[in-house]
C-alpha cells in the first residue's frame, strides 16, 4: 500500500476499509520516516499474511495493534524486523494460533522496552 514511502510522516488509518483484505505483507515496509499511525480500527478478521509488514520503519516508536485479529494469520516472519527505535508495542490480542512462520519477527528492534504479548 504505501510500500517504500519514505517521506510519509504521519498516517491516520482509523476508518481506512480493510474487512476483505486478505495480505498485509510489506504495507508500511520501508516507510523510514513514519513515526505516527493510527490503525485502531483496523479491521483485520480475513488477513492471512503480515510478511514485513512494519519492517524498516525506523522512526516508529510506539505501535498498538491490541485492536488487531490475527486468528487468521499464518506468516508474522520480519513484521517489525529493522523497527530499532521502536520502543513500545502493544500486541495485547494477538493469536498466533495459526501461525506456521514468525522468523525474525522482533529483529534489530534494539529499543523495545514495553512489549505487552497478554494473549500471545
Amino acid at each position: 500500500m504505501v510500500n517504500g514511502c519514505s517521506n510519509l510522516y504521519s498516517l491516520d488509518l482509523y476508518n481506512f476499509g480493510t474487512m476483505n483484505v486478505k495480505n498485509m505483507s510489506n504495507m508500511f515496509n520501508g516507510c523510514s520516516n513514519l513515526y505516527k499511525l493510527n490503525l485502531s480500527n483496523f479491521n483485520t478478521q480475513n488477513v492471512t499474511n503480515m510478511w514485513h509488514m512494519f519492517c524498516d520503519c525506523y522512526r516508529l516508536s510506539s505501535l498498538d495493534l491490541s485492536s488487531f485479529n490475527t486468528s487468521n494469520v499464518d506468516n508474522i516472519s520480519f513484521m517489525f524486523a529493522g523497527c530499532y527505535n521502536l520502543y513500545y508495542l502493544h500486541l495485547y490480542n494477538f493469536d498466533i494460533s495459526n501461525v506456521t512462520d514468525i522468523d525474525y519477527m522482533f529483529a534489530d528492534c534494539s529499543n523495545l522496552y514495553k512489549l505487552n504479548l497478554y494473549n500471545f
